[in-house]
């Protein structure tokens, strides 16, 4: 996704994630990928998201409110700010 060769690459590697995204959305236990509380793992999945999202990878709608959640947390907001990701 960061240096395709190709559309035809591109389009394979959105597929494979698309698909990688719907096996997690699936998993899910509640508000975080693992509970109720957030994990090491819902901060790197938040990444993987925002990362997905800039290069064009449609959000499945569960997960959408999930990176919407996770936005919201108040650490979240500052590191975006930090780093002027608003």
């Amino acid at each position: 996704m960061f240096r395709p060769t190709s559309d035809a690459e591109t389009a394979a590697t959105k597929e494979k994630i698309d698909k990688r995204l719907a096996l997690i959305a699936g998993m899910t236990k509640g508000d975080y990928l693992f509970g109720n509380s957030m994990s090491v793992a819902d901060a790197y999945l938040f990444t993987m998201l925002t990362w997905a999202r800039e290069m064009g990878v449609e959000t499945l709608l569960k997960l959408q409110a999930y990176y919407d959640r996770v936005r919201e947390r108040p650490a979240v907001k500052l590191a975006f700010e930090h780093e002027g990701l608003e």
